[in-house]
């Protein structure tokens, strides 16, 4: 039971980091690129965008 618990924390600490929906939202908009999906594509990188100056304006964490 402790291994259970153990790696379902871990897995929801992955899930929840913010660095991991960036390179998701990247590598869903480079399958849409090679795809043809270009609208599909634009949102992606126009959300990882807009993600990424605001996690740089107002970060996270303290430290």
């Amino acid at each position: 039971m402790d291994t259970l618990v153990f790696i379902a924390s871990k897995l929801a600490t992955f899930l929840l980091r913010a660095e991991t929906w960036e390179a998701l939202l990247l590598a869903g908009a480079l399958i849409a690129l090679v795809s043809g999906r270009l609208r599909a594509a634009r949102r992606m990188l126009s959300v990882a965008l807009a993600s990424l100056l605001a996690l740089g304006i107002f970060p996270l964490s303290w430290t």
